[in-house]
C-alpha cells in the first residue's frame, strides 16, 4: 500500500489485488534501524493486462537493512511507484495502513505539527529543478529557510549535557557561503534567482538545500533524469562525495539501471506499485531473477552493440 496510485488514479480503478507483506529497512550502525517501511502491498490492477494481473513475480516478501552511509536503490518503469513510495516515508503522501518507523518511532500518523521535527532527518532531491525552486527567492533565502526554522542559524541554548553534532551558523550569509561551496558553486552567487542559473547549477542549489540542515536520510526522486548526460555525471560525483563526507543514507528513484548499478549498493525493482526483486545491486544486475527486471536490463542502451540493437528490433516486430 505504500507504492499505491494517487488517489484519484484509485478512484478510476476497477479493483485491486493484495500481496504480501512489504518490509523496507534502512539500517545505520545502531542495532535499532534508521527508517522502515512495512504494510500488505496492494496492486493496482486498473488498465493492465490480464497477463500483467496474474505474474507471479510480484509481491514477494522484502527485507532490506541499509547501513548509514550507503545507498538503496529503487527502479522500476514510469507509474510503478517509485515516487510514491518515496513521498509517503516523508509524509507528503498519505498511507492508508502498516507503519513507517524512524528511529523506532511510527511517523505515518503524525500531523503536520507532530512531523515537523522529523524533516531535520528526511530530506528529499525532487526530479524537476525548474519547478522545485521558488523563483521568487534568492538562493540565501532558499538555503536559509530550513536552517532558520530547525534553529540553525544564530546562537542556541542547550540544556544541561545536550549536545548537537550539526553545524550551527550566526548569520544567513556564512551559512549560504558554506553550503554553495559544498556543491561546487561560488559564494558570491548567493544573492541571484533560480533563473539566472543553468539545470545543473539548479539542481546543485535543490542538492544544497536538502543537506544544510544535515539529514540522516534523503530521498532522491530521479534527481538527475532531467539533466544532459555530462551534468548527470557530474550530479552523481557529487552526491556520491556528499554521503561520504556527511555520512548520508540515500533512497535513490531511478528508472535507469546503468545509473543505479554505478552508485547503489542494494537495489529494489518495483512493477505496478509491489517489489518484482530485490537484493545486492551486482547480484540483481548480472543474474536477474524476475522477467521483469530482466526486460528492464535488455532495455538500457549499449552503443555499438548490434546483437542487442538486432535483437531488440526482432523483439518490436513480434
Amino acid at each position: 500500500h505504500l507504492a499505491e496510485l494517487p488517489a484519484r488514479a484509485r478512484r478510476r480503478a476497477k479493483g485491486s489485488e493484495r500481496g504480501s507483506v512489504t518490509n523496507y529497512v534502512f539500517k545505520g550502525a545502531s542495532t535499532a534501524p534508521v527508517l522502515s517501511c512495512t504494510g500488505d502491498g496492494e496492486q493496482q490492477r486498473a488498465h493492465r493486462p490480464q497477463a500483467e494481473q496474474q505474474d507471479g513475480c510480484g509481491g514477494r516478501q522484502v527485507h532490506r537493512e541499509h547501513g548509514e552511509g550507503e545507498c538503496l536503490g529503487l527502479v522500476g518503469e514510469s507509474g510503478s511507484g517509485k515516487t510514491t513510495l518515496g513521498r509517503t516515508i516523508l509524509g507528503l503522501d498519505n498511507a492508508r495502513e502498516g507503519e513507517i518507523l524512524f528511529k523506532g518511532q511510527n511517523i505515518r500518523d503524525l500531523g503536520y505539527h507532530a512531523m515537523r521535527p522529523y524533516r531535520q532527518d528526511l530530506q528529499m532531491i525532487f526530479q524537476d529543478p525548474y519547478s522545485s525552486l521558488n523563483p521568487r527567492m534568492t538562493v540565501i533565502d532558499i538555503l536559509t529557510e530550513g536552517l532558520i526554522e530547525h534553529g540553525l542559524l544564530g546562537p542556541i541554548e542547550m540544556d544541561g549535557d545536550e549536545k548537537t553534532s550539526r553545524l550551527i551558523f550566526e548569520n544567513k550569509k556564512d551559512a549560504a557561503a558554506h553550503w554553495l561551496e559544498e556543491v561546487g558553486l561560488p559564494a558570491d552567487t548567493m544573492n541571484r534567482y533560480p533563473h539566472e542559473f543553468s539545470g545543473g547549477q539548479r539542481q546543485r542549489i535543490c542538492v544544497a538545500r536538502a543537506i544544510a540542515v544535515e539529514p540522516e536520510f534523503v530521498v532522491c526522486d530521479e534527481a538527475v533524469s532531467a539533466l544532459d548526460v555530462t551534468i548527470q555525471a557530474q550530479v552523481i560525483d557529487l552526491l556520491m562525495e556528499l554521503k561520504d563526507k556527511l555520512g548520508l543514507s540515500y533512497l535513490f528513484i531511478s528508472h535507469d539501471l546503468s545509473v543505479v548499478k554505478r552508485i547503489c549498493d542494494r537495489v529494489v525493482v518495483m512493477r505496478h506499485g509491489k517489489v518484482a526483486e530485490a537484493g545486492f545491486t551486482t547480484d540483481v544486475v548480472n543474474n536477474p531473477q524476475s522477467e521483469y527486471t530482466k526486460s528492464l536490463i535488455e532495455a538500457v542502451p549499449i552503443p555499438g552493440d548490434t546483437k542487442k540493437r538486432a535483437k531488440a528490433q526482432a523483439r518490436g516486430n513480434a
